[in-house]
C-alpha cells in the first residue's frame, strides 16, 4: 500500500494586486442547538434560535438550560485551590 498523494496545479493569473480576489468557499450554517442539541436544520425551516455572546462560555449556558434543571451548585470551599485572595 502506498499513501495517496494528492496534486493540484493553478495556473497564474497575475500578482496579487492585479487580479480581483477569488473567493469560492461560502459556508452556510447547518447545525443548530434545538433543545440543547446540535441538530441539522433543513433550509426554509423555522426554528426559536437564540444567539448567544459567543465571548462568554454558550455551551456552558445551553447545558445549564436544558440539561441542569433543578440542580444547584456546589458551596464554594474557602480552602479551594483556585480561591485567590
Amino acid at each position: 500500500m502506498q499513501p495517496i498523494r494528492s496534486v493540484r496545479f493553478l495556473a497564474r493569473q497575475g500578482d496579487f494586486n492585479q487580479m480581483a480576489s477569488n473567493n469560492l468557499a461560502h459556508c452556510n450554517q447547518a447545525l443548530y442547538p434545538v433543545h440543547g442539541r446540535g441538530t441539522y436544520v433543513i433550509p426554509g425551516a423555522v426554528i426559536n434560535y437564540r444567539v448567544e455572546d459567543i465571548y462568554s462560555r454558550p455551551w456552558a449556558a445551553i447545558w445549564e438550560q436544558y440539561f441542569e434543571q433543578g440542580m444547584q451548585r456546589p458551596p464554594k470551599q474557602e480552602d479551594d485551590l483556585f480561591n485567590f485572595k
